[in-house]
């Protein structure tokens, strides 16, 4: 056990602790909570929904980007009433979620005149 202990105290010793090499962050890190409150901005975006299953649906925003939406739990439309607005209905869909996702978090869709 000691020659395990020695082996490793001279691996280490011309590492820091910041040391990339040593397998750790070799900077400071945000605390989570403002990784969690930078990506839980809401944004909202305006198009027509022209795909619908289930509680998935994409949205093609008023410049033809194609944008794919999960409809969240807690949004006041159910998953069931998504097809209904399949029919070039314009609405506008506050979200949240970015960066790397699959697909946008829908928190509200409101139909627009």
């Amino acid at each position: 056990m000691q020659q395990l202990v020695a082996a490793d105290r001279r691996a280490t010793a011309g590492l820091q602790a910041g040391d990339a090499r040593h397998g750790r962050n070799p900077g400071p890190r945000r605390p989570l909570t403002d990784d969690i409150a930078g990506r839980a901005r809401m944004r909202s975006v305006r198009g027509v929904i022209d795909a619908v299953q289930e509680g998935r649906f994409r949205l093609v925003t008023e410049d033809g980007h194609v944008v794919p939406f999960v409809l969240s739990h807690k949004a006041g439309t159910e998953p069931q009433d998504l097809p209904q607005l399949r029919n070039g209905t314009h609405v506008r869909v506050d979200f949240e979620g970015g960066g790397h996702l699959v697909a946008l978090l829908a928190r509200h869709i409101e139909i627009e005149e």
